[in-house]
């Protein structure tokens, strides 16, 4: 949702975050706190207003880009290219962050 609507949306999903995962399982009915019925609220009435970038644009690549994030490094290479290789390591800071955090930046640092 942060893509959208901006930082906003790390804060007011907290509660409801909080009451999804104290389900037992996935198909478990989630017990849904006074906290949350105030943050679904705040979506109700600010979601329209709030709306930052379409999730909905269509764009047109021209280049193919394969990447990869491990533990030790990143990797990628551009598709159709002699020379489109990239790589390197994470520093120590950066081997501890998340897999979906290095897969991104991986991405990025590829680009």
């Amino acid at each position: 949702m942060s893509v959208v609507v901006g930082h906003v949306a790390l804060i007011v999903t907290r509660w409801i975050s909080i009451d999804i995962l104290k389900a037992a399982h996935w198909d478990s009915y989630v017990s849904v706190s006074e906290e949350s019925v105030k943050q679904i609220e705040f979506w109700r009435l600010n979601l329209i207003g709030m709306n930052q970038a379409s999730m909905l644009e269509c764009y047109n690549f021209s280049i193919i880009v394969y990447s990869d994030g491990s533990k030790a490094g990143f990797g990628g290479y551009e598709v159709s290219t002699v020379n489109g290789i990239a790589h390197g390591q994470w520093t120590a800071e950066e081997s501890v962050q998340s897999s979906t955090w290095r897969e991104l930046v991986a991405v990025y640092r590829v680009f």
